[in-house]
């Protein structure tokens, strides 16, 4: 009849803003009291916007994992790759401990994976586009661990295009 879920998440971002270099780590622990499998924490690919604190494994499929109790550790590092930083590079990782949801148990406790992504933003930061690529490293797939994943975001600012900020693209 209830479920219980707690989490703690610690963070820090850090930019270089005379470089434009950007450094991530985030650590989420989290837990949950009568859990079954619609309230259970999920863990697993990227999915763009789609929470607040996404529990992100590159190389997973969106939502791929399903625990009890989970500690997840994450970082990313962004390389501007031109002067005006609309072209940037992204290099990442993310690793979690995980006690499974009964019935959805693994080999290993834990799961990790890595990733890179490629960016495009215009010059009036109206539009962006973002291709990705993760490889999780304990993902099962046809009975094997290691799993690829490729994606492409385009994303579009309607507010930053109604105020009218730059020129348009």
């Amino acid at each position: 009849p209830t479920t219980d879920l707690y989490w703690l998440y610690a963070g820090l971002n850090y930019a270089w803003t005379n470089t434009g270099h950007q450094f991530t780590f985030g650590l989420t622990a989290g837990g949950s009291e009568n859990t079954d499998r619609f309230s259970a924490w999920r863990l697993g690919g990227v999915l763009p916007l789609a929470a607040e604190f996404p529990l992100t494994l590159p190389g997973y499929y969106y939502q791929e994992l399903s625990a009890q109790r989970f500690v997840h550790l994450s970082g990313s590092y962004v390389l501007p790759l031109s002067a005006d930083h609309r072209w940037q590079a992204r290099l990442g990782a993310a690793s979690a401990c995980l006690d499974y949801l009964a019935g959805f148990a693994q080999s290993s406790r834990w799961q990790t994976g890595v990733g890179a992504a490629l960016s495009y933003t215009s010059r009036n930061q109206v539009w962006r586009v973002i291709a990705r690529y993760g490889y999780g490293f304990n993902a099962l797939r046809d009975g094997r661990e290691g799993a690829h994943s490729v994606g492409l975001l385009f994303q579009y600012n309607f507010q930053q295009r109604k105020q009218g900020n730059g020129t348009a693209q």
